[in-house]
């Protein structure tokens, strides 16, 4: 592709451009394209055959090797090149562009480098943009000119008015889940690791659109749920208050009274519970047209039956698959994205909703990808403290009898495969399931690298996107 209708002259700024937006919108686009804009050292250059390479062309196609799919071997190469390129153009101060005078090119390459595509969050990278927009950026040709089409003051107003206009709304619903925490019972500091606030400042960091209102509600609460029972079923001291606690959770439309037996916070946990999905069973079956109820309290009752298991075996040795099985389970995600995902606005076929469970191929590749993402810095952090405890990482490197750095470098390539396979599930086309509810997966995983960040990282991120222009 060419910078304008009129011109047979490809160059590879344009044609990255082109095939990633066009893969992002499910159009199933070859990546082999880019063979012909290879050089003599197999290398990227601007245009076919050339040997040149503009600062613009390189993160456009930076860019484009992020969403690439599996087996695409030229976006891997490409990937590693274009990275290396930016960081020497940072390192040596020649951030130069051919094409334009740029107000912060600078630093949109270095916001590139840190925080690749399927780490970002769209809100957050939209109050860069707009902070970083150059209203009267030059374009250079054969003369130096402006493109009022591009470059507008009142595009940039516009930006800041629409950014405060979401902000508003995003600000009421974090008002009802406080309202709705405080409710159940949740004031108590001690349960603060749910993190309503922080958790749908990732959902509406990412699912950002208006429409999606009643989703990131119903995804807020999930998390919040799920943090909470996740975290009693590791630290609650009784294992007699957790098998009773399953019990009730099982009987709940059977003999609800068996709540009442159960200790104050677990009793808060399980009525809270039930209500939510009570409460979103109805909002769904209004979109899909079904009673969703039974199937949201067989996910329910099968995630709390693993944490169980998992705090009796706790101590017991794995093998590595075991591990990561486990830790796979531990992620919860079925009961934290289907009730979301089914309040997206598009209808689910029932056969769709059948498929949707943990053994569903874009679940496998998100599961896998968060457990080794997980587990991989739970090692870094540890080796820094200095501490034993088994990790992916040390239970492969034992298997089979390798360095702990290769262990990490193989399992780290492993953990890229996997992400590539889920932004293929999501973007690729498919008759299962609409790509928009699909959607909410990538953002899940993003959401969780992102929470990876120091705390103190994560509430500057929040501080700066609940601030209006």
């Amino acid at each position: 592709m060419g910078y304008a209708e009129t011109t047979n002259l490809t160059d590879i700024d344009d044609t990255s451009m082109a095939l990633r937006l066009l893969r992002l919108q499910g159009y199933p686009m070859s990546s082999d394209v880019l063979e012909i804009f290879k050089d003599r050292d197999r290398n990227p250059s601007t245009w076919p055959g050339g040997s040149s390479r503009a600062i613009s062309d390189t993160l456009n196609l930076y860019r484009y090797c992020q969403v690439a799919f599996p087996g695409e071997k030229i976006l891997k190469e490409f990937k590693g090149f274009a990275r290396e390129h930016l960081q020497n153009c940072l390192r040596h101060n020649e951030v130069l562009d051919s094409w334009s005078m740029k107000k912060s090119l600078e630093k949109e390459v270095s916001r590139a480098l840190q925080v690749p595509w399927t780490m970002s969050l769209e809100r957050l990278e939209a109050r860069e943009y707009i902070k970083n927009y150059g209203d009267n950026d030059i374009w250079i040709a054969k003369t130096l000119y402006r493109m009022y089409n591009v470059n507008d003051s009142r595009y940039l107003e516009l930006a800041k008015l629409d950014y405060n206009r979401l902000l508003s709304l995003y600000q009421e619903e974090l008002t009802s889940v406080q309202e709705w925490w405080i409710i159940s019972g949740f004031e108590d500091s001690s349960i603060s690791k749910a993190k309503p606030t922080e958790t749908h400042f990732g959902i509406s960091a990412t699912l950002y659109e208006p429409e999606f209102e009643t989703s990131r509600v119903a995804y807020t609460k999930c998390n919040c749920l799920e943090n909470l029972i996740s975290y009693l079923f590791d630290q609650h001291h009784s294992m007699n208050d957790l098998a009773l606690f399953c019990q009730a959770v099982k009987k709940w439309d059977t003999n609800p009274s068996v709540i009442n037996s159960l200790p104050p916070i677990l009793k808060a946990v399980s009525m809270a519970t039930y209500h939510t999905l009570n409460q979103m069973a109805v909002q769904i079956s209004k979109v899909q047209g079904i009673d969703i109820f039974p199937y949201l309290h067989d996910l329910r009752v099968k995630q709390i039956e693993h944490y169980m298991k998992s705090r009796e075996l706790r101590g017991n040795p794995h093998s590595f698959n075991d591990h990561v099985e486990q830790r796979k389970g531990d992620l919860g995600v079925a009961i934290r994205l289907l009730p979301p995902l089914f309040l997206m606005g598009e209808k689910v076929k029932e056969s769709s909703i059948k498929w949707l469970n943990e053994k569903s191929v874009i679940q496998q590749h998100l599961t896998t990808f968060l457990a080794l993402f997980i587990d991989i810095q739970k090692h870094k952090r540890r080796k820094e403290k200095e501490t034993k405890a088994p990790t992916a990482i040390n239970l492969w490197a034992n298997e089979k009898s390798c360095t702990e750095k290769e262990a990490l470098s193989y399992l780290e390539a492993k953990m890229d495969e996997q992400l590539d396979g889920l932004v293929h599930e999501v973007f690729k086309q498919s008759y299962l399931l609409p790509r928009i509810c699909r959607r909410i997966m990538l953002e899940h995983a993003r959401i969780i690298q992102h929470f990876n960040k120091s705390e103190i990282k994560l509430r500057d991120d929040v501080e700066c996107m609940f601030s209006p222009f």
